[in-house]
């Protein structure tokens, strides 16, 4: 039971950074191909075809008519594989995006993309076409670490401004109240905070979590035992209550603040 606890943390850190990846390599504006990650493991990888786009050399009346049938066949190739991609984000329920190519078919790429895939997408890559699965993979790995990375410290950031407003909660004592409440939003905590076994009690018979040393459960009159593995329990009941959770890296905006543990509060 104690080792599965001690895994929710790292588990949640896991899906955070690598779950329900997906990259699209605009190979150019006739092909791309498409790969969809969980957890590093490949759920699919998918090509796509576009219509022939060839530059023409010929001069004289006709050069405009090719210029502008090459343009709109380049753009309609990129208007499919962007609806492609939108079929295959609902498919594996891709929660982040990475596009990878030349950057000038990526950039046109990622400008035809609808808000809510352009919301999805946390970086861009550059990427050879012959780029082989493993360096895909590897490369888009990357670049989620370290897109997590800056999104939970600069969230983490959010929360001590939003915490001096009243819409979030700073230590252990108020993330506690939050959670009982179930008003956590988003539940924040430094990888490498643990607690003495004393610190939180909880009711053997309602789950009731507190920080006072009591015998008796305030709300069932059960009886109050001291937690091992607290921070575990707290992140497993947060994520029941539908909230985000997130392990940030030592020396962050809450462990400067002595808080190390923290949550942005429900409207």
């Amino acid at each position: 039971m104690l080792s599965r606890r001690l895994l929710v943390r790292g588990l949640v850190d896991l899906l955070n950074t690598y779950g329900h990846l997906g990259v699209v390599v605009a190979v150019d504006k006739q092909g791309a191909r498409y790969y969809s990650f969980h957890l590093g493991a490949l759920e699919e990888a998918v090509g796509a075809l576009g219509e022939d786009v060839k530059r023409h050399n010929q001069g004289g009346w006709s050069a405009s008519r090719y210029q502008r049938h090459e343009d709109e066949a380049a753009k309609s190739n990129l208007k499919s594989f962007v609806e492609l991609a939108d079929a295959l984000t609902r498919r594996y329920g891709w929660r982040q995006l990475i596009l990878a190519g030349a950057h000038d078919t990526v950039s046109q790429f990622r400008n035809m993309l609808p808000k809510h895939l352009q919301k999805l997408t946390i970086g861009t890559m550059p990427l050879e076409p012959d780029a082989s699965l493993q360096e895909v993979r590897e490369r888009a790995e990357a670049l989620a670490k370290e897109a997590y990375e800056r999104r939970t410290l600069s969230l983490a950031e959010d929360l001590i401004v939003q915490a001096n407003k009243g819409d979030a909660v700073l230590g252990l004592d108020a993330t506690l109240e939050a959670l009982q409440n179930g008003s956590v939003y988003q539940l924040f905590f430094t990888e490498d905070y643990t607690l003495p076994e004393n610190r939180v009690r909880r009711c053997a018979h309602c789950n009731y979590l507190t920080m006072a040393d009591v015998e008796v459960c305030p709300l069932c009159g059960g009886e109050m035992r001291p937690m091992v593995g607290a921070i575990n329990t707290i992140a497993r009941r947060a994520i029941a209550q539908g909230a985000s959770v997130f392990v940030l890296a030592p020396d962050n905006p809450l462990e400067n603040n002595d808080a190390h543990i923290g949550a942005f509060l429900r409207y």
